[in-house]
């Protein structure tokens, strides 16, 4: 194997299947012909030994891989693994697998049958890339998955090694990728062929897939977090928030972006410049970029020394307070429910400090205790005078203004755990830990 890490990881994490005693089949890419460079590792495991088998894999990852984050729902569980040397690695444990049919005659695509790992025959092999012992499907059954699997799928070898099996059977080869009611004939023809069980009961079937659902949905909800930033403006906190989304997008990690916790606000402003992107060349930019790369053109709002400027700034926070309070929770609970992870690039407690705003004691008593957490927060801290070398329409008193008051907000409030990054190291340093943090965070 290209990868001795991944190697190293799959033989751990299949020899603590087999000290554990928990029943799983490799669906494909076992062969030694495969294993080479392989990306991921799809396993059909009996639903029942799924909690067992996700806490060895975190169990062996967690001295193999800088990063690991865990995602589920109704049909599977997806662990994805990021290395020392950037490589990333994903386990897909099924708990059971959509078996496309077809009606072939008639031309129209029938009702999936849910196959599960009692209703396969499987067998031992030895694998020589990981010196293991590989529980697999019988060939037949391995097959008719494999077909079925190219109708989301089109790799070419998996055509190739379908090809080969068919020609054994004496029959036509499938010669297009795309060719889905041929390869739906091929599911329904081998279906009717294999030794797939058939004599489950369908209400059981439907009480496992209803649990199935209930435990997926409740897993995504755990593992959904809530991730804000803070830090003043050039202090490396856009360069985080970006880094970040890098970061999940490569280990196909669910997010949703927000530049503010301010969702009403953040929404109206959205429809504005919407309305003006062809008047001033905006994109048709979606709702969660507004505040960031083209939108971020709010003025300064510095203190004119008039009492309607602190009137007007008191009513701004209240309002804001409220709306974080009630429209951002909704919204974050409705993305959560959903699986996202919510990252936010201006944390909820920066209402009280950013652009300018005076501090209102009173308010700070009576909201800091209900403002909404977030399972990380990161306080992206920098040298003064560096961020007013890199801004100059800031002040360095203001700068240290925004330090001083965040750390005063956060002093002794248990509620709001901020772990401080320096943004003042360079930045693979700072990547580095980063990715400690977010590593901490879904332990």
């Amino acid at each position: 194997m290209k990868n001795n890490r991944v190697a190293n990881l799959i033989r751990k994490v299949l020899s603590g299947f087999e000290n554990k005693s928990i029943r799983y089949a490799i669906l494909r890419n076992y062969d030694d012909s495969l294993i080479d460079g392989l990306k991921d590792l799809d396993i059909l495991i009996n639903p029942r030994d799924l909690k067992k088998a996700s806490e060895i894999i975190k169990e062996e990852a967690a001295s193999l891989v800088r990063l690991l984050y865990k995602r589920s729902n109704q049909q599977r569980m997806t662990f994805s693994f990021l290395f020392d040397d950037g490589t990333v690695f994903f386990i897909d444990l099924n708990k059971y697998v959509t078996l496309k049919r077809t009606t072939f005659q008639l031309r129209a695509k029938g009702l999936g049958k849910m196959v599960i790992l009692s209703d396969l025959m499987t067998k031992t092999c030895y694998s020589r890339f990981l010196d293991l012992s590989l529980k697999i499907l019988c060939k037949e059954q391995e097959y008719i998955l494999l077909i079925n699997h190219l109708l989301t799928k089109k790799k070419l070898e998996y055509l190739t090694k379908i090809n080969q099996w068919l020609i054994k059977n004496e029959c036509p080869i499938l010669e297009d990728l795309n060719d889905k009611m041929n390869i739906l004939h091929y599911v329904n023809y081998f279906y009717l062929k294999s030794d797939i069980k058939k004599k489950k009961i369908v209400p059981g079937r439907l009480i496992l897939k209803l649990k199935a659902f209930l435990s997926g949905k409740y897993d995504s909800f755990k593992n959904a977090k809530i991730i804000c930033f803070s830090g003043p403006d050039e202090s490396g906190k856009s360069t985080t928030y970006l880094e970040t989304a890098r970061l999940f997008k490569i280990l196909k990690v669910k997010y949703y972006p927000l530049k503010s916790s301010q969702i009403v606000f953040q929404f109206v402003r959205f429809l504005i410049k919407r309305k003006r992107r062809d008047k001033e060349g905006f994109e048709n930019r979606v709702f969660s970029n507004v505040g960031r790369l083209g939108y971020s053109d709010a003025k300064r709002d510095r203190d004119t020394g008039k009492w309607t400027w602190k009137l007007r700034r008191f009513i701004g926070l209240l309002l804001g307070l409220l709306e974080i309070c009630i429209t951002y929770k909704i919204f974050v609970l409705q993305k959560r429910l959903s699986g996202y992870t919510v990252l936010v690039e201006e944390a909820p407690v920066d209402i009280f400090v950013k652009r300018h705003r005076p501090r209102f004691r009173f308010l700070e008593s009576i909201f800091l205790g209900v403002l909404p957490r977030a399972d990380l927060s990161l306080l992206c801290k920098a040298n003064a005078d560096a961020i007013y070398k890199r801004k100059p329409e800031l002040e360095v008193e203001e700068i240290l203004n925004y330090y001083d008051r965040i750390s005063a907000l956060l002093a002794g409030n248990e509620r709001f755990k901020f772990k401080i990054l320096s943004t003042d190291i360079d930045i693979k340093s700072s990547n580095e830990i980063l990715i400690k943090l977010l590593a901490e965070a879904w332990q």
